[in-house]
């Protein structure tokens, strides 16, 4: 069954929900270019993802042959408001960032097309990107025109694939390919493009399926963890690894495996 996401009214954005999972699909060509109301939406579809009892995993996608997004709508570097810019800056960073990287949801995107600047700060935001073969760049050209990434992206590329490639990769503006981008672990898996559908609904099913509050607590388990102490991190995964206990998928996961059928996760 296919239902709305939510009770949205989007312009550049498709928003559903089958079999667990919402789909947020970009759609604002040409080239997915993402201005200020965009953004609100982008922030209003992955809010109502994360809150809906419905979903259990998002993917965000592009409609756009070709890309994925080529960043930040240019015509937003001519805006001489500092109070837009600080809004948009607020929307992305401590809106649409935080809201996915500290949901107890998975969040998945798919980089089937050019996906650029702000494109990519948008990816590197998800829990895990795949990609699917082709012949797009993907990377961070700000500098080419004066500026820098602005949406959190050295910060979480340096992360990913380490402080030295980032440093070189801002600072010439460097842009590379899939197979790359794979191999430097930005991307965790590309898929063919005559098997890209059928391998994400596989992929995108599976997490569904899983036990969720589980890959919610391991998720936030990661990202909270890579903040404070190790120690820290200890503490913080043993309260969550409590409240995995006092819930029912557990002891539905060591029923099923003991009887030798699939467990039926409840979320709970």
């Amino acid at each position: 069954m296919v239902r709305s996401l939510g009770e949205l009214k989007t312009k550049h954005l498709e928003c559903l929900i089958e079999d667990g999972v919402g789909w947020i699909w970009m759609n604002r060509p040409p080239v997915n270019a993402i201005d200020l109301s965009m953004l609100e939406e982008l922030t209003q579809a992955v809010q109502a993802a994360r809150f809906d009892p419905a979903v259990n995993a998002v993917l965000i996608g592009s409609r756009i042959k070709g890309y994925f997004s080529a960043g930040l709508d240019i015509r937003e570097l001519q805006q001489t408001s500092s109070e837009r810019s600080d809004l948009l800056d607020h929307l992305f960073k401590d809106v649409l960032i935080r809201c996915m990287r500290t949901a107890r949801k998975v969040f998945v995107s798919l980089i089937n097309g050019h996906c650029l600047g702000g494109g990519l700060e948008l990816a590197l935001a998800t829990d895990i990107r795949l990609g699917v073969h082709g012949q797009w760049q993907i990377g961070s050209p700000e500098v080419r025109l004066g500026g820098m990434p602005g949406g959190g992206g050295i910060q979480m590329l340096s992360r990913l694939i380490g402080p030295s490639r980032t440093l070189k990769v801002a600072l010439f503006g460097e842009t590379f390919g899939m197979d790359r981008s794979v191999e430097w672990g930005l991307v965790d898996a590309a898929f063919q493009p005559d098997e890209s559908e059928r391998e994400l609904r596989a992929f995108m099913k599976k997490l569904a399926d899983g036990p969720r509050h589980a890959t919610g607590a391991i998720k936030l388990a990661l990202w909270e963890g890579q903040e404070i102490s190790p120690a820290h991190g200890f503490v913080l995964e043993r309260e969550l690894y409590r409240a995995i206990m006092m819930g029912e998928d557990l002891p539905e996961g060591v029923a099923a495996f003991r009887e030798k059928r699939p467990p039926q996760f409840k979320g709970t």
